[in-house]
This record gives structure tokens, C-alpha cells and sequence, in this order.
């Protein structure tokens, strides 16, 4: 499952945005090492170089990217110019505590990425369902107007009985009085 580019450590990178960043750092790393010392301002400017790819790495792949990434430039990092074990004691706690800020800033970048991956997803889901309800409502809709038609035409269709009842009824009636009475075969016609 680790090697799975969907579901693995770094989820929402593709291999080659994962081999972007670490030629990046790796970049970054040799040009670290290689700086003179003499250049201290380009030695620090450098060393915030880190920071680039450790947030792009957050945002492409969650908190797994953006920490493999800080880890990956810590490792570079305490290897560059000066290396951390030919440091003084004083500075060695500044470089810890520059690789620990690399691995917040890679965690921070991440967990805001999948959290925003998170809400769009749920985003995504209540728009399916708002679909899926206003379908129902537009059927239910057209059901009542259907319903109503119907209705309408029934009540047409009663009036209208009634009216051809009525007058049928009353001729009935009256012929029935006609063939009731005991006079002459050609007054009752």
C-alpha cells in the first residue's frame, strides 16, 4: 500500500511532482554545501531555500508530503555548510531548531491542505445531494400539477353529469307522469 500513488504515504502527488520537489531540495542541498563561508548572507538566504519546496510539498501532498519533505531537507540541511556535528555546541540548538520549524512549516502546509481537500469533498457530496433533492422536488412538482390537472378535469366531468343528468331526469320523469295518466292513447303522445 505504501507504493500505491493514490493511497500511499504522499497522497495527491504524482511521482513526478514527488521527484520535482526532491530534486529540489537535493538542488538546494548541494548548492548549501558547496556555498563559501565567506558568503554568510548568501549561506542564510540558502539555508530559507529549504522552505520552498517543504511548502509546495505540503500542499500537493497533505502532512505526509510536507513532512517527508522537511525531513529530507533536515537531512540535508545538518549535511550542508556548516555540518551540524562540526557546529559549535551553541549552534547546534539554532540548527534543531531550524529543522524543527522546517518539519511545522511541512505538518502546517498539510493539514490546512487536507483539511481544504476534506471540505471540498464534503462540498462535493452535499452538492450531489442537493441535486439529487431538487430532482425529487422538480418530480414531486410536476406530480402535483398532474395531480391538480386530474383534479380539475374530475370536477370538470361531475359538473358536467350533472348538468346532462339534471335535464335527462326531468324529461324521464315527465314521461313517466305522461305514461301514468289514464287519458287517451293520443293525448299521452
Amino acid at each position: 500500500p505504501c507504493l500505491n500513488l493514490e493511497n500511499g504515504l504522499w497522497p495527491g502527488a504524482t511521482l513526478s511532482t514527488r521527484l520535482s520537489i526532491f530534486a529540489a531540495l537535493l538542488l538546494i542541498g548541494i548548492v548549501h554545501a558547496w556555498v563559501p563561508s565567506a558568503g554568510s548572507h548568501w549561506l542564510f538566504v540558502i539555508q530559507r531555500s529549504y522552505y520552498l519546496p517543504i511548502v509546495f510539498a505540503g500542499l500537493t501532498g497533505g502532512w505526509r508530503g510536507g513532512l517527508a519533505a522537511a525531513l529530507a531537507s533536515s537531512a540535508l540541511f545538518a549535511n550542508g555548510k556548516p555540518p551540524i556535528w562540526t557546529v559549535p555546541p551553541a549552534n547546534v540548538l539554532d540548527q534543531c531548531l531550524e529543522m524543527t520549524v522546517f518539519c511545522l512549516v511541512g505538518l502546517v502546509s498539510g493539514v490546512l491542505t487536507d483539511r481544504e481537500r476534506r471540505q471540498k469533498i464534503a462540498l462535493h457530496d452535499a452538492t450531489l445531494q442537493l441535486q439529487a433533492v431538487y430532482l425529487e422536488l422538480q418530480e414531486n412538482f410536476e406530480r402535483m400539477k398532474r395531480a391538480e390537472k386530474l383534479s380539475a378535469l374530475g370536477q370538470l366531468s361531475a359538473g358536467l353529469a350533472h348538468e346532462i343528468r339534471n335535464p335527462l331526469a326531468s324529461i324521464d320523469g315527465a314521461g313517466r307522469v305522461v305514461q301514468r295518466e289514464t287519458q287517451s292513447e293520443e293525448r299521452r303522445q
